[in-house]
């Protein structure tokens, strides 16, 4: 029974007692509003009560104190990374139709709160995403957010490595690429604990200021909830007014510009001006080759590389550096003598296919291939390509639709099942087991003799009590056997009983069963003794 459930049924209760009290002339009483039967419900769960209704984790996170809050000495010493979806809806500039909301990945220092990275894209959080990150911070922030700084209100954007990076436990976090990145730029990876949003509280925390600040104030905010908004006859989608480029422009003032110089409730000092402090005497570390840093981010993919260079996403990667490059890597190679291909580490950024990195292991630095010309644009990406291709294939008639594979899946289940069923194969399964592995069925044997020419006639199938490895008792047997269990008071076979009935001297209920559906299968197939 959930909360709605409980008050329906006070309600009906409600109702039966005011019928009563309209009978002996006494005032009905009103019932109370869902919210504050609610609020009453509320005040009297413990957390053993909670525990049982909603679960021990929900019961912890409700009752149990959260702890010492993450904490960190200087800038750049620990920077938190979390995703979420803005509450403002946008616009598609050409068109005028509904955009929806868009994504927000934020990269905030732990010491000063001042956001290190943020990006704002469509893209639901992936590697791309991290990658542009990862990508701002040994470059800074996007060039072409154009921040109006004036002499009052100085825009502050930092830059610098972090040391260590706390992130939580999605795939894109998870995974093979990530974590080798953040190893090779000597980065320290810590997952927080799942279900956990009070271990990131403080982006968490910036997450709410951002909803609570600008985002609702824009044209298509989604202010309150969804119930209050149609209340208020609110709809903000017909409110849209901004595209995602003037929504991030919209977004660098104000982090620039308002939150870095705002003075923070929990640091009593803006993120800026204890950023700028605390770098004087720990200055953050900056890549010293900045070309070298960002071919160590994105994807990590296992290839060859041969003297046709290397083939990724169905494109030719190849170049002048290749020859260099295999002159290193093959001696070293292992594998036979002469061997022309070597395995090889490559790094590719999925917005941006114009080139691969390949890891050269005897100088330690990535060397930079190009796309081969193939009609693609240079800056094309992959979430592109792979529209571009899929169109290219529905032009061509030879795409396969989505229902037709769900057909044929359906289609090799009822296959699976229609062999489970077959008693042919099962009959099969228990006629292997009694002869043995390693006898050969009569057919086997016809085959192979006929392989071999031998023409020589072959004997009928023996009988299933010697085929099971049964012994047939004589006479004299049964009639010492009937003295044995004379004395033993146990139930003796008739010499007249058939040969599974003979066979319960020797064998046990389970063999009995099998021998008996190998006798019926071969009688079915006219080779009954």
């Amino acid at each position: 029974m959930n909360i709605k459930d409980a008050y329906a049924l006070y309600c009906t209760r409600l109702d039966e007692k005011n019928a009563e009290r309209r009978g002996y002339g006494v005032d009905v009483a009103r019932p109370i509003s869902l919210r504050e039967f609610y609020r009453r419900f509320k005040v009297r769960l413990d957390e053993g009560t909670t525990a049982r209704l909603y679960g021990k984790r929900f019961a912890q996170s409700r009752f149990q104190p959260v702890g010492q809050p993450i904490t960190a000495e200087r800038p750049g010493e620990l920077v938190m990374i979390d995703h979420t979806r803005v509450d403002v809806m946008t616009i598609d500039l050409e068109t005028g139709l509904s955009a929806g909301c868009p994504w927000l990945a934020v990269a905030m220092d732990v010491h000063t709160r001042a956001i290190c990275a943020w990006e704002l894209t469509f893209t639901p959080p992936s590697l791309e995403t991290l990658t542009a990150l990862m990508r701002q911070f040994g470059r800074g922030w996007p060039a072409e957010l154009e921040l109006s700084s004036t002499a009052e209100v100085p825009a502050f954007a930092p830059i610098g490595l972090p040391r260590q990076i706390i992130v939580d436990n999605a795939l894109e976090n998870v995974g093979r690429s990530f974590p080798a990145s953040c190893e090779l730029n000597g980065i320290d990876l810590v997952f927080a604990p799942v279900r956990r949003p009070q271990a990131k509280g403080q982006v968490e925390r910036f997450f709410k200021t951002l909803n609570e600040g600008p985002f609702h104030g824009l044209p298509g905010g989604k202010p309150f909830t969804p119930q209050e908004r149609n209340k208020r006859d609110i709809d903000p989608e017909k409110l849209a007014r901004l595209d995602i480029g003037q929504l991030r422009a919209e977004l660098a003032q104000f982090i620039a510009l308002e939150y870095h110089n705002r003075v923070h409730s929990a640091l009593g000092r803006s993120p800026r001006s204890l950023w700028i402090e605390a770098s004087r005497t720990t200055p953050p570390f900056i890549p010293p080759c900045l070309d070298q840093y960002e071919a160590s981010l994105g994807v990590e993919v296992d290839r060859h590389l041969s003297v046709k260079g290397i083939e990724l996403l169905s494109l030719r990667f190849n170049g002048s550096s290749v020859n260099a490059l295999l002159g290193d890597l093959l001696p070293r190679a292992p594998g036979r003598a002469g061997e022309r291909s070597v395995p090889v580490k490559v790094r590719y950024l999925p917005d941006d296919l114009s080139r691969i990195f390949v890891l050269n292991t005897v100088t330690s630095r990535f060397v930079e291939i190009p796309r081969v010309e193939d009609g693609y644009p240079d800056g094309i990406g992959k979430y592109l390509l792979d529209e571009l291709r899929k169109q290219a294939r529905a032009e061509a008639g030879d795409e396969i639709g989505e229902k037709e594979l769900q057909r044929a899946a359906v289609a090799r289940l009822e296959r699976l099942e229609e062999m489970r069923r077959d008693k042919r194969l099962s009959y099969r399964t228990k006629s292997h087991r009694l002869r043995g592995a390693g006898e050969k069925r009569p057919s086997d044997q016809a085959r192979t003799d006929d392989r071999a020419g031998n023409t020589t006639p072959r004997l009928a199938p023996i009988s299933p009590p010697e085929a099971a490895g049964c012994v047939t008792l004589s006479e004299n047997e049964l009639g010492t056997h009937a003295e044995d269990a004379g004395r033993t008071g146990r139930s003796t076979p008739s010499k007249k009983s058939g040969w599974a009935e003979r066979a319960k001297v020797n064998l046990s209920e389970p063999e009995r069963d099998d021998i008996a559906d190998l006798f019926q299968q071969r009688r079915s197939r006219g080779n009954d003794d």
